[in-house]
């Protein structure tokens, strides 16, 4: 079973034991690390088996890929759509929130124009109890008039107008009593004595929490942040007075804003969380990450005064956020709601008909492109199925196609393929049951020649023969009859092959036949072509040579039918002289008897006679040089104190190295003789 097992399989197995294992044993942290480790290791795994099982096929593959290419657009067109919409919804309750804001600052900016026309603090305080009635608990309204003129960081108060010298803004510490003490340049230094200044009044709504610590009059209108409050608000002055009038900004009065939007404002203090993640700010809001909720968070971002911060003597400029909550049912609820002719119901009816205009096509161009990927992957499917087949040795399956394209191609290159592996499977058969055939050919034709070694009290013999196919044409012989005679032969049958080795076989025969009558070389030779002129085919001929020693005599008489020369080297002379009697050879329309001649050579111990066929005087090396008789005639003078199997062996060397490939492209065929 672990057989099949990947490596992967180990691990999972290995990380089941560990999670169990710290569940039982270990802390809680150590057993979440491992079952994070188990889910991420055995998904992975599932995925490589999908991939193995599902998407292994080219077809599966091409659907899965044509469904990504036609759901993929339609589902980033969606999602670009959908953002697109919630960012341009978000920004337009953005500026609805902005719309309200502003428009309280230009109704205090008037209101504030209204109380400074007055330029009577009673007056003021009878008209300041109209805007309370309409906007309880958050609404902060203060006056504020200048009698004194104090020096002050780069200018004065002007006590006729109310203001500070140009470029410079006023900050006064007031007590609880609504005094006000004005610090001058460098504070209490020698040279500026500390002078008082007082307001003559001082108005604020009972409900409100405006403090009373620290304030700085000036022209604005904005956010500006008090005694880490937010406030929302204008102060403006003219003459010898100022007016403030803020909102108090909570999550109560921000509440109170959301029943006029489609939106919900969640109040943030500026300086708590300033750098909080937006992502974790919406996941610990309950509302948002209710199930039940339509709301999408988004942030509205605004700039403030930080009075308890000054730098260079003026207010610093921060920057803060709310989180608005937008509910786009309601949003939703609105756009579809609406009677019959409006915009917004001509709007839906035109989205509607680009719906039933264009999900037709992308229907259409599915079925096209399913049916592109069909008729592809059939075709694959086939030629897969065929391959299978083949590689279980079935040759006789076909593949069907009717595609009409290059597919179809390949399907009729596979069929003829297929058809053409059969035919070649025959044709090794055969080829197999002819190799075998002629194997068994070669190891007969083995058993008809003598033994390649051969040694008396007179002669030592080494003979060799290799054919070029698997059995050969060569022949060598030889007949020994102690202190009589020794003959010896070597004939080579033109071509190579099966047909050459029938006629060596029907020549062997011959010679084993006529040699028991004792004739001469020449009547030899006379005598076989005179029984195979007939049973030979016009193209194939036989040439042959024949050494007849006779022992009494000291002799040898050797006669040649067309073959190459004999090689003689005589130890008393130490010269290796060629021996070519005239001869015709057996099978030629023009053979004659007397046109066979032979020679006769005495010899003497230490002798040598060589006899070879053309197959190893025409051995071709890599510049297509033959190895030649003169080389062959220098190996013999340089080795003939050598025995004959050393010369045998000698020359063999020679013919591999010279020829550096194969050295049988024809029959190799040689005999050494040498005389004791």
């Amino acid at each position: 079973m672990f057989s099949r097992w990947k490596k992967i399989d180990f691990v999972i197995a290995i990380l089941f034991v560990l999670t169990n294992i710290s569940y039982l044993l270990l802390p809680n942290y150590i057993f979440k690390f491992f079952l994070w480790a188990l889910i991420i290791t055995a998904v992975s795994r599932l995925l490589l088996l999908f991939k193995r099982k599902l998407l292994w096929r080219i077809r599966n593959r091409l659907i899965f890929s044509g469904l990504f290419i036609v759901a993929a657009p339609i589902f980033f067109i969606l999602i670009f759509f959908y953002f697109t919409s919630y960012i341009l919804i978000a920004h337009y309750e953005v500026l609805i929130l902005n719309n309200i804001m502003d428009s309280r600052l230009l109704r205090f900016e008037h209101i504030a124009d209204n109380f400074l026309d007055l330029q009577n603090i009673e007056k003021m305080k009878t008209m300041a109890q109209i805007p309370m009635r309409f906007d309880q608990g958050a609404l902060n309204i203060l006056f504020f008039k200048w009698t004194a003129s104090t020096p002050y960081k780069g200018g004065t108060i002007d006590h006729r107008e109310g203001k500070p010298g140009p470029g410079n803004t006023l900050s006064q510490n007031m007590n609880e009593r609504g005094t006000a003490s004005i610090p001058s340049k460098g504070g209490t230094a020698a040279g500026h004595e500390e002078k008082q200044g007082e307001f003559s009044c001082v108005f604020e709504h009972p409900t409100g929490e405006f403090p009373k610590k620290k304030l700085a009059v000036m022209n604005f209108k904005g956010y500006f942040m008090l005694n880490n409050r937010l406030y929302h608000g204008v102060i403006k002055q003219k003459k010898q007075f100022a007016v403030l009038i803020a909102n108090t900004i909570s999550q109560e009065y921000l509440d109170d804003l959301s029943t006029i939007s489609d939106f919900k404002i969640k109040y943030r203090d500026p300086y708590d969380g300033r750098h909080m993640q937006m992502m974790e700010e919406i996941t610990s809001d309950p509302e948002l990450m209710s199930k039940q909720t339509s709301f999408l968070p988004y942030f509205f971002d605004y700039k403030f005064l930080d009075f308890n911060t000054l730098r260079n003597n003026k207010p610093s400029e921060e920057s803060g956020r709310f989180l608005l909550k937008i509910d786009f049912n309601r949003l939703y609820d609105k756009v579809f709601s609406t009677g019959q002719g409006s915009a917004q119901d001509d709007t839906l009816k035109f989205i509607i008909l680009l719906i039933v205009l264009f999900a037709p096509i992308v229907v259409f161009s599915f079925f096209i492109g399913f049916r592109m990927i069909r008729v592809i992957t059939r075709s694959i499917n086939q030629i897969t199925k065929g391959t299978q087949k083949i590689r279980n040795g079935d040759f006789s399956f076909r593949i069907k196609t009717r595609s009409k394209d290059e597919l179809q191609y390949l399907g009729e290159s596979f069929n003829e393929m297929a058809a053409g592996i059969d035919r070649l499977l025959v044709e090794e058969k055969e080829k197999q049951r002819l190799e075998e055939e002629l194997r068994i050919a070669r190891s007969i034709q083995l058993r008809l020649l003598p033994p390649d070694t051969f040694e008396s009290e007179k002669f030592e013999l080494a003979a060799v023969n290799i054919p070029a196919a698997e059995i050969a044409g060569d022949y060598f012989d030889y007949f020994f009859e102690k202190e009589n005679y020794l003959s010896l032969l070597v004939a080579d049958v033109s071509g190579k092959g099966a047909p050459a080795a029938f006629y060596m076989a029907e020549l062997k025969g011959l010679i084993n036949h006529l040699h028991k009558e004792e004739i001469s070389p020449a009547d030899l030779i006379a005598e076989c072509h005179s029984v195979l002129s007939d049973s030979l085919d016009k193209v194939t001929f036989i040439t042959m040579i024949v050494a007849r020693f006779v022992i009494p005599r000291k002799k040898f008489v050797l006669s040649r039918a067309g073959h190459t020369q004999a090689l003689f080297y005589s130890q008393r002379e130490k010269k290796c002289l060629e021996l070519f009697p005239e001869g015709v050879a057996i099978g030629l329309i023009n053979f004659s008897r007397e046109k066979i001649k032979e020679i006769e050579v005495e010899y003497h111990p230490g002798d040598i006679l060589f006899l070879f066929s053309d197959g190893l005087s025409e051995i071709l090396n890599k510049d297509d040089e033959m190895i030649g008789v003169k080389n062959l005639k220098r190996i013999i003078c340089n080795n003939s104190r050598a025995s004959a199997g050393e010369i045998k062996q000698k020359m063999l060397d020679f013919a591999i190295k010279f020829s550096d490939t194969e050295i049988n492209r024809d029959d190799l065929t040689f005999i050494v003789l040498k005389v004791k």
